[in-house]
């Protein structure tokens, strides 16, 4: 027994003294990670302010998100990749960062999906251009009509004021929707052979790794057919949704709806003015509302004298909209 344990110290030594050495292939695996980042979504963070249909709004939106790293000057460091998001479940970032340094983290969801594009990439990754160069395209066909939706996206960013220095630290990043759903529904009298269209005008296609709107950008257009909610045409009901990025006074926000068989306007509108009359916000309000709720319908009744229009948050109840709410 007793050579057995002046054999054990012996081995300990020896590779002590290969790890003072340098030779480290004695010693015991070292986890240089001293930064670990959780991203979670705004969903998880606010559940005791939303309602438990807003769960659909995250599950089966995010296929992939990806957390960029940039140091205090704007220059990338480095990058990870996660994959699809479990309701529920974070994600976990794993970083080793120089000491002591300034970094900005930004996550994108669906960054990869042929509809983005991330500009002037290669330029960001051989140190020539910095975070604030960059931005997140939307591709758009050559008639700059899209038909169909656009992936959802969510974004969020965080500034470490310096990395550790010792122990590995945590560090939480926040994303939230950077699109939304309005889905437009058109109810009353309509003539049993037309078709309808529904369209928005944007020119929302260019942001910022600060998720700000890059004004400037050409107009394009979102275009759906309506169909009947029921799936008969002899309903009284017709309907079409259409994902759209953030929304905002700058990005454009005329729709309308088409006769396309008689080549009429049904009716023309203002999706930001459409919702801050019908819930009597003003602009602090709105741009609250439009940080709680990404989903609308736009409710558009033929009474015989003309149009009426209303807007509900489908995720909603309606004791989620009170006094104070989007204050």
């Amino acid at each position: 027994m007793k050579n057995l344990r002046i054999l054990t110290i012996a081995s300990v030594m020896f590779a002590l003294v290969g790890c003072f050495a340098e030779d480290y292939s004695f010693c015991p695996p070292v986890d240089p990670t001293n930064v670990r980042l959780v991203v979670t979504t705004d969903y998880e963070k606010e559940t005791a302010t939303r309602g438990a249909a807003e769960i659909g709004w995250y599950r089966d939106q995010i296929d992939a998100v990806t957390v960029f790293v940039f140091d205090g000057a704007g220059k990338y460091v480095t990058s990870w990749e996660g994959g699809a998001y479990t309701l529920g479940v974070d994600y976990e970032v794993p970083l080793t960062l120089p000491e002591g340094e300034t970094y900005h983290l930004v996550a994108w969801t669906n960054r990869c999906r042929d509809e983005y594009d991330l500009s002037h990439w290669g330029d960001a990754l051989n140190g020539e251009l910095t975070m604030d160069e960059l931005t997140m395209e939307m591709n758009l066909p050559a008639s700059r009509i899209m038909r169909s939706d656009i992936p959802h996206r969510h974004h969020g960013t965080l500034t470490l004021d310096a990395a550790a220095t010792r122990a590995t630290e945590t560090h939480e990043i926040v994303i939230s929707p950077h699109t939304y759903k309005v889905n437009f529904i058109l109810r009353g009298y309509l003539p049993m052979n037309n078709k309808f269209e529904a369209g928005v005008t944007d020119r929302n296609t260019h942001h910022t790794f600060a998720c700000s709107h890059v004004a400037g950008q050409d107009e394009y257009r979102h275009v759906r057919t309506l169909s009947s909610t029921d799936g008969t045409r002899a309903a009284s009901e017709m309907s079409a949704s259409m994902i759209l990025l953030q929304i905002g006074d700058d990005t454009g926000t005329a729709f309308d709806i088409t006769d396309t068989t008689t080549g009429e306007t049904v009716y023309e509108g203002d999706l930001l003015e459409t919702i801050q009359n019908h819930y009597d916000l003003t602009d602090k309000q709105l741009a609250n509302m439009l940080d709680k709720a990404y989903e609308y319908d736009i409710i558009l009744t033929y009474t015989g004298l003309g149009i009426d229009v209303e807007v509900s948050v489908p995720t909603w109840k309606d004791e989620d909209v009170r006094p104070g709410w989007f204050d």
